[in-house]
């Protein structure tokens, strides 16, 4: 095992107008990461899972933007804005030798590491199609992730690229944003403070589990119509053990007109395929609005405190997805693969929450040392042993300010 080496090209700008009304950063960057730890698949013959191995290489370039102005100042009001700008690319450019693997999600469907590829690029079964540009000497049939949807003739319902002999997983959707863009506004008066911080990504794929369930068991209003009726899913035959599409006596392929049941449409068969559940990630984002109140210095005069600010705030208050149906209420950043480098993959996962906090802020170490007494008796006697902390040590660990939250 080597350490992983790090190049990194970085040309930025830096600069303030106006008297600091106006500031601006921008940076441009390329960095190149070699001999990169992976955890390399192994046979299961050796009795291992993976070999930790220096075996890869990848780079990422991009750019950031950030953007400060103050609209309006005057002796009593304050309108801030700052905004935030990102931009990346990111590819593996060496995989030591191996075939693409996935580091997070499961094998045929998660987050795969592919040479010449994205990094997370999601991999997975797909709606077999025909377009006359997949034509190999391996894949004859041209069926692939692109074209015309290939029709089981036997039964009208879309031919699964899994069940075709020599298909392989295809990426079916890339993760990572195209860019993010961040505004948060403040308004200041005196002592009171509202922000708000509103977020949007646009691009980046998710495959959502949840949402192909909502259309397996019709417990959404998107198909709500036409449910007692019959479909006919556009597309052309094929041979559903070669994939292979069929023709007439003229030599032209045969468009599918095979009626079948909404429930043969959605609870059996066109959500089935990984491909099919994948949906753009563009979405806005209330990220945060806070409330926050601090008491001037005549308030408190007659107290020990040197500074006292009361804070009412909310996070993830509002979602909108411009590209996955409303009806499912589905926030795109609900992933399903915990900790680690897993992204776009919705495993039935728990929807997210909104969350409320209200929290009083008080500054100098006495006031500490106070506080820490009166929440130290309502629980156990064991606690109140740090009633009278040494001052120096109080000032050290909390730098003079505490937070109770309640």
């Amino acid at each position: 095992m080597q350490p992983e080496l790090q190049k990194e090209f970085e040309v930025g700008v830096e600069g303030e107008f106006f008297n600091r009304r106006i500031s601006l950063d921008a940076t441009v960057y390329k960095r190149i990461i070699e001999d990169q730890i992976v955890f390399r698949p192994t046979n299961p013959s050796t009795a291992f899972d993976f070999v930790v191995d220096n075996i890869a290489e990848s780079e990422i370039q991009g750019l950031e933007i950030g953007l400060d102005f103050i609209p309006i100042q005057t002796e009593d009001f304050t309108w801030s804005v700052r905004n935030n700008f990102t931009a990346y690319e990111n590819q593996v450019n060496d995989l030591g030798g191996i075939e693409a693997f996935p580091y997070a999600g499961f094998i045929g469907l998660g987050n795969y590491a592919a040479e010449g590829e994205a990094l997370g690029v999601i991999k997975g079964s797909y709606a077999a199609r025909y377009d006359p540009l997949n034509i190999t000497d391996e894949n004859p049939a041209g069926f692939g992730t692109s074209g015309q949807l290939l029709i089981n003739p036997n039964n009208g319902k879309i031919i699964e690229s899994s069940t075709l002999p020599g298909a392989v997983d295809e990426t079916v959707g890339d993760p990572n944003p195209d860019w993010n863009a961040t505004t948060i506004n403040t308004f200041s008066y005196k002592g009171l403070s509202l922000s708000a911080q509103v977020e949007y990504q646009h691009g980046g794929d998710i495959y959502s589990q949840t949402a192909s369930q909502y259309y397996r068991r019709g417990v959404t209003t998107v198909n709500v119509d036409g449910r007692e009726g019959s479909y006919v899913i556009p597309g052309i035959l094929a041979n559903p053990n070669t994939g292979q599409p069929l023709t007439d006596d003229n030599g032209d392929f045969i468009e599918n007109n095979i009626q079948i049941g909404a429930n043969d449409v959605y609870f059996i068969n066109i959500v089935d395929p990984v491909g099919q559940g994948i949906y753009d990630a563009s979405h806005l984002r209330l990220r945060e609005v806070s409330l926050t109140y601090a008491l001037n210095e005549k308030a408190l005069e007659r107290t020990p405190f040197g500074n006292v600010t009361l804070s009412l705030s909310g996070q993830n208050l509002y979602v909108k997805t411009f590209n996955i149906p409303d009806a499912f209420n589905f926030d795109p950043e609900a992933l399903s693969t915990g900790v680690g480098n897993g992204q776009g993959l919705d495993f039935q996962t728990g929807p997210t929450s909104k969350r409320y906090a209200l929290s009083i802020k008080l500054g100098s170490a006495e006031s500490v040392v106070t506080l820490l007494g009166l929440v130290s008796k309502s629980r156990s006697p064991v606690s109140q042993a740090v009633v009278r902390p040494n001052k120096a040590v109080t000032n050290a660990i909390f730098n003079k300010f505490f937070i109770l939250y309640l």
